[in-house]
């Protein structure tokens, strides 16, 4: 079965572990919170509640590509009680943030699109957007969110980045991750990277599985620009704390 190109992603692994990353994180009074690619918006409104929710001082934006998502989000957020000091904005990454001002934020989260999608993709199949936002190797839109990063948290107090996504080569994936940073900035991120063991795959069986998942075969991968066969992949939990 084919999934529409709007719909939204289900609550999953990827998104429990990032619940219960946020719910580890220290709560400060006139925190901003900020869930990018936020979905139904679950990951952010979990973190308003673990903060004792939304005050005066605090603030909570859930930015998504996705329409649809928008919908879910708002809904969310007047089913959980959340009426002021909230926002649903939809766009393309940080350029979402647009539309009600570029802030800085104490905390991000994010579950981006990881899974890795041939460099032609038939119109026929038309792969939900955030099954398709991967790119050729599942981090393009990583290295859009590292790029930036660092322009949307506090200066003037530790900030941090949660992230749960996947990623090649997971022993390496500190340093990877870091060059994704602009250059002037990488000194003043620390990173950190947590994954299980038992989570491991080559990238042929990875591959298959997303395959079998989506229903169906692809017979056009582009080897050209694809990491290595003997590549590993690991599901991650990011920490990236601004000092």
């Amino acid at each position: 079965m084919r999934l529409p190109r709007n719909a939204i992603m289900p609550v999953g692994y990827d998104t429990l572990e990032l619940l219960s990353l946020s719910a580890g994180v220290r709560r400060n009074p006139g925190e901003r919170v900020l869930d990018m690619c936020c979905g139904s918006g679950i990951q952010g409104i979990f973190a308003v509640f673990c903060r004792n929710g939304l005050d005066d001082d605090n603030e909570l934006v859930l930015a998504d590509i996705n329409e649809r998502a928008m919908h879910f989000a708002v809904a969310n957020l007047a089913l959980n009680g959340i009426h002021r000091g909230a926002w649903a904005v939809r766009g393309d990454l940080f350029g979402a943030l647009d539309i009600i001002g570029c802030k800085k934020f104490d905390l991000v989260l994010s579950n981006p699109p990881f899974v890795a999608v041939p460099s032609y993709v038939s119109p026929q199949l038309q792969p939900a957007l955030y099954a398709i936002g991967g790119g050729v190797d599942g981090m393009y839109v990583l290295r859009r969110i590292m790029a930036k990063c660092l322009d949307f948290l506090q200066t003037n107090k530790i900030s941090m980045m949660l992230m749960v996504t996947e990623v090649p080569n997971v022993q390496e994936s500190c340093t990877m991750l870091r060059s994704f940073l602009p250059v002037e900035k990488r000194c003043r991120a620390r990173i950190r990277v947590a994954y299980v063991d038992e989570d491991v795959e080559t990238t042929e069986s990875y591959s298959h599985e997303r395959e079998v998942e989506a229903g169906i075969e692809i017979a056009t991968r582009d080897g050209s620009v694809a990491v290595s066969s003997h590549a590993i992949y690991k599901r991650v939990s990011i920490f990236d704390d601004l000092r």
